[in-house]
């Protein structure tokens, strides 16, 4: 990420997880070969360097010398400061009027960048008192190998650049942003790569004979940015099939997050959901892509639930002379509990229930199948119940105690006129005719045996068998 301002640095650097090294040797100037005596001897901050011909300054609070060119700390030729820490900084021009001079210091790092990994680039900047010019455009430039250039560096774009111009004379200002690397850069160079063109800027602050924009640095930072991706889940329902959830967090708005489970499927977005039809363990990866370098993290998510009823059923007639009983075929799956509804007002827990209904007409028959945790499901099923279930009895004992001594035809008259019964002997003679339910057969004049009826009404016909016992 390149041209961040220093205020818009500050708003993300503190979400950033760094547990890297800092790859900046002597990354506050307290180690020197010699204690500098006057401006000109950044060399003495070993290892630091300076790449140009111009003359950046390694100020230190060991130094003891006097007179104007003094390296003393807090007092120098560039004003009054004391370090961010330790006892040393770096002072350099960004830009000079008089002498039209522009300083750079430069750096081999600890160890090389990885390629395409993001790294976090900080240093402190403070304003010298005397300098009466403030400028933007501290920039930090990364090579592959050290160079020299004895004139303005020019046309070396650095990858992190300081856009908002520094004015601040007392407190340490931090610059900086994070860049993803495409080489395995082994050299930091700080300073001004843009000399007077834009976007550089600067600013008269006071009138001073030496037009300069001269800033102390101190605490330079170079660290691999480690993120630590991660998220969240939650498994929905009680029975399969079962609903994951996930809540994915992005670093930064515009983020990637891709999803990527075990099993092939791949899913994007902060917010995805996915249904599990069976039991088992599943590994999901979420991988954050934030400056084009991907962060990951990966969980188990266990899901372990008995799989949905699912009510379905049959329905049988079984015919028994002129009564007709409805079986009811239980065909659902993965419950242990039944619900019937039959439509008319009769209900049943049976698996395999029998019914037999009193009225004539349309019935919804529903049935609600469950298990031991609550997991329900519902199917219903219409059917028309005739009229051939009038009749209950198939056999009567006419035989003087009392007790059916007669076939009753009165739960025929639901089925309406017209309506004709007929009994015959086993002959084919008739015994019996009636055109009303209201008057029953006794089985007058006629020996044990069985004999067969036919009753007709008005929309159907009917067949059977009444055994007479006496």
């Amino acid at each position: 990420m390149k041209n961040i301002p220093a205020f818009v640095f500050m708003l993300f650097y503190c979400s950033v997880v760094l547990t890297a090294q800092n790859l900046v040797p002597n990354p506050s100037f307290e180690e020197y070969s010699i204690i500098p005596s006057s401006w000109d001897q950044v060399d003495r901050a070993v290892p630091w360097r300076n790449p140009t011909s111009a003359t950046p300054d390694f100020m230190h609070e060991n130094c003891t010398t006097t007179g104007q060119f003094r390296a003393t700390i807090p007092s120098n030729y560039w004003g009054y400061q004391y370090p961010r820490t330790g006892k040393g900084y770096l002072v350099l021009h960004m830009w000079t009027a008089q002498y039209q001079e522009i300083e750079y210091a430069q750096v081999d790092l600890t160890a090389p960048m990885l390629p395409q990994r993001e790294y976090d680039v900080s240093a402190w900047v403070n304003k010298a008192t005397y300098s009466n010019h403030a400028s933007n455009c501290q920039g930090f430039l990364f090579t592959e190998a050290a160079f020299t250039d004895y004139g303005f560096i020019e046309y070396m774009i650095p990858q992190v650049n300081n856009l908002e111009i520094i004015r601040d004379t007392v407190d340490w200002v931090k610059i900086g942003g994070t860049f993803v690397t495409d080489k395995p850069y082994k050299v930091m160079t700080v300073g001004n790569f843009y000399g007077e063109s834009p976007p550089f800027q600067t600013t008269q602050e006071f009138e001073l004979f030496a037009s300069t924009a001269t800033y102390y640095w101190d605490d330079f930072s170079v660290k691999l940015i480690n993120r630590d991706a991660k998220f969240d889940y939650e498994i929905l329902g009680t029975c399969l099939p079962a609903t994951v959830n996930l809540t994915g967090y992005s670093f930064f708005p515009g983020d990637d997050l891709t999803w990527t489970w075990s099993d092939g499927v791949v899913q994007s977005g902060e917010h995805p959901h996915r249904a599990f039809e069976q039991s088992g363990t599943y590994t999901v990866k979420l991988t954050v892509t934030h400056n084009t370098v991907p962060y990951s993290i990966e969980k188990e998510i266990v899901i372990d639930m008995p799989l949905a009823p699912i009510a379905d059923f049959e329905i049988e007639e079984n015919k028994r002379g002129m009564k007709k009983d409805i079986h009811f075929r239980n065909l659902s799956d993965n419950a242990t509990q039944f619900f019937w509804d039959f439509g008319d007002s009769t209900l049943s827990s049976e698996e395999m229930p029998v019914h037999a209904f009193d009225t004539v007409g349309n019935f919804r028959i529903k049935l609600i199948a469950s298990n031991e945790l609550g997991c329900a499901d519902s199917t219903f099923q219409d059917i028309y119940v005739a009229c051939s279930n009038r009749m209950i009895f198939n056999a009567i004992t006419p035989n003087g105690d009392g007790q059916n001594e007669e076939l009753p035809f009165d739960r025929l008259a639901i089925c309406g006129e017209p309506l004709n019964i007929k009994i015959f002997n086993r002959w084919g003679n008739l015994l019996f005719e009636s055109s009303t339910s209201s008057t029953p057969w006794g089985a007058e004049d006629v020996p044990s045996g069985t004999y067969y009826f036919i009753v007709s009404y008005r929309d159907g016909r009917e067949e059977g068998y009444i055994d007479v016992i006496k």
